[in-house]
């Protein structure tokens, strides 16, 4: 499959600042561009909407195969719904700015097994306030409860990652970043 850590290191590298928040911003164009350059190069479907002036959204799908479900990318730019499109799994309301992600399978935290890890880069607009979110989900993937880790850091988390030792590894990402490797408490 796809390097999906590099293409998303790719992405989030293009200035694609919304100028309606930010004086000066480039916008979404270049990231749309890139996105629909990468489907096509996949040989995805991709679709490139427009609701608003100057503000781009793409939809990639994966279509199953036999009775696989298909998947619906959307991130980054604004997403858009569309008729027959079904909910995703997790929303943030407000956004927590979501960036690295990790399904926990290993067994140094037993009671994390089939958990989901995001980093935090913000909660809505306010700055100082990433985490560390961990998602518990039931054998349906329905999401049960959720639990917000690292707030005292203060930091926006960039990323994290299970090793191949079983513990979660995080990077922040502010003046003083860190990599952290968590650890089960004695």
């Amino acid at each position: 499959m796809h390097d999906a850590v590099g293409l998303a290191c790719e992405l989030v590298a293009i200035d694609s600042v919304n100028p309606a928040l930010v004086e000066g911003g480039a916008g979404e164009e270049a990231a749309a561009a890139f996105v629909l350059g990468w489907a096509e190069r996949c040989g995805l479907e991709a679709e490139r909407l427009e609701a608003t002036a100057g503000r781009p959204s793409v939809v990639v799908r994966a279509r199953g195969r036999g009775a696989g479900r298909t998947l619906l990318l959307c991130g980054h730019l604004d997403t858009v719904g569309y008729e027959g499109m079904q909910e995703p799994l997790v929303v943030w309301v407000p956004s927590i700015a979501p960036s690295g992600m990790t399904f926990y399978t290993g067994n140094r935290f037993p009671v994390w097994k089939g958990n989901v890890f995001v980093g935090s880069l913000r909660q809505g607009e306010i700055p100082g306030t990433g985490h560390l979110e961990r998602i518990v989900f039931n054998a349906k993937m329905e999401e049960l409860r959720r639990e917000s880790l690292l707030t005292e850091l203060k930091q926006r988390i960039r990323d994290v990652r299970q090793g191949p030792d079983g513990l979660l590894y995080v990077l922040t990402e502010e003046d003083n970043a860190a990599l952290l490797r968590i650890e089960p408490a004695p």
